[in-house]
């Protein structure tokens, strides 16, 4: 009789046991929504040991399954989640491609891509406003530590409204900006760089990696010019209402009497997210 009730004693402890294991699991796994002050201090723990322990990497091992393998097990190691679907929630500042969310005190940024296809609506939310997105962290060996697939949850209805900004960006010294302007003509970077060299412009400096086409944004008293890859971004016409995300280098200035300088012309180099408005 005592055997038997000690056998199911230790049947009961058992399945106590592994319900509690359950739980525990589950509770782990749970966590999905991150604030971007406790999350970026994950983050950063992950960059820096990942960094260290790939040091010795080649270009093409960084984008590879053991890269992939060792983010993961980084991530493992800090508890940063990896190739999972999360919520963040933090302070919105503008990148070449996609965006960042920085923590409240601004020591920690997280890339964020959309879609493939899907707008750049980041773009219409200010700089330094919260925000909070969803999308999946470390999704392949071509995006970890990265968000990719993101999507908008706070702001709600975003509405994208057309303001040209050509004049107040072109002298800014932004590392980037938010650029919107009216697309008076789209031409082939040897016709533009034929024009560059009539006229002289030694400030111009050709570089291989530069896209094949140039979209000149133009107003009343300045003109930037954008290099831009139809099949990155979609096609753009002249006429068409664009918002474009790039820093702005001056190449051409008026020099004042009172020996200041004014940008009239300014160039900005490839770009990646072009959001075109309705006409």
């Amino acid at each position: 009789m005592k055997k038997k009730l000690l056998s199911i004693f230790l049947v009961f402890a058992v399945i106590l046991s592994f319900a509690a294991c359950g739980k525990s699991d589950k509770s782990s796994a749970a966590q999905t929504t991150y604030d971007m002050d406790d999350f970026g201090v994950l983050y950063t723990k992950t960059q820096k040991m990942f960094a260290k322990e790939s040091a010795d990497f080649t270009m093409k091992e960084l984008s590879s399954d053991k890269a992939y393998s060792l983010y993961k097990k980084c991530s493992s190691k800090t508890g940063l989640p990896f190739n999972q679907k999360i919520t963040l929630t933090g302070f919105k500042s503008e990148s070449d491609v996609g965006f960042t969310i920085e923590s409240s005190n601004g020591k920690h940024a997280f890339p964020c891509y959309f879609k493939d296809g899907n707008p750049n609506l980041s773009m219409f939310i200010g700089s330094g406003d919260q925000i909070t997105v969803t999308g999946t962290i470390s999704k392949d060996c071509k995006s970890y530590g990265v968000l990719s697939d993101c999507k908008v949850t706070s702001p709600k209805n975003i509405t994208p409204k057309f303001n040209d900004n050509i004049d107040d960006v072109i002298d800014s010294d932004s590392t980037c900006s938010v650029i919107e302007g009216t697309v008076s003509d789209v031409v082939s970077l040897d016709d533009f760089e034929n024009m560059i060299d009539t006229m002289g412009m030694s400030e111009y400096e050709h570089e291989d990696y530069y896209f094949d086409n140039v979209l000149y944004l133009t107003t009343d008293d300045h003109l930037i010019f954008v290099f831009y890859d139809p099949k990155i971004t979609g096609e753009v016409k002249a006429g068409d209402k664009i918002a474009t995300l790039g820093s702005v280098d001056p190449l051409f200035e008026l020099q004042k009497a009172d020996g200041t300088s004014q940008t009239m012309w300014g160039l900005v180099g490839n770009v990646y997210d072009i959001y075109v408005f309705d006409n």
